[in-house]
Formats: structure tokens, sequence, C-alpha cells
């Protein structure tokens, strides 16, 4: 689980020649850290509805993993789960 590792103990797991973590966790780590910094700017712009929803896409991915983002057929579906993520509309 992302939230029980250290940055530097992820990074050296992803650089591993192993089969996991790969791919899917720096694809989760990178959308929490987006999420979160969506989070930061609804805070600052007083949308408490949006921080909350960025926030809890952030607990999700976190817990969750890419799991959270899947099944997404190419980056353009990718993209489109996540605006609906945004919104609120997948949670």
């Amino acid at each position: 689980m992302l939230s029980q590792q250290t940055v530097g103990d992820l990074l050296a797991a992803l650089g591993a020649r192993t089969p996991a973590p790969a791919s899917g966790s720096a694809v989760a780590l990178t959308a929490a850290l987006a999420a979160a910094l969506a989070e930061l700017a609804a805070r600052y712009a007083g949308d408490d509805g949006a921080a909350a929803r960025a926030q809890a896409l952030v607990r999700r991915l976190v817990e969750g993993g890419v799991r959270v983002l899947l099944p997404p057929a190419d980056a353009a579906d990718l993209k489109d789960i996540f605006l609906r993520m945004t919104k609120g509309e997948l949670m």
C-alpha cells in the first residue's frame, strides 16, 4: 500500500527488477499528488465541496492504488475518468 512506504523506498522498489510495484503504483501516486494539488486549489478558492471530493480521491488512490482508475482503454479514457471523479460523479 502506498501510504505505508517512504518515498525513497517506493522509488527504489519501482526501479528494481521485480514485477511489483510497477507502473500502476507510479500512476496511482501521480494521480494522488494531482488530486492533492486540486484540493489545495479548491481550498484557496473557498470551494469546500471540491476540496472534500479531491481529498476523498486522494484517500481512494492511496488506499486502492491504480485500481481506482481502471479500466481505462487509453489515455483519453483515463482523462475522462479523472475529470468525472473530480466532479464527484464516480464517488
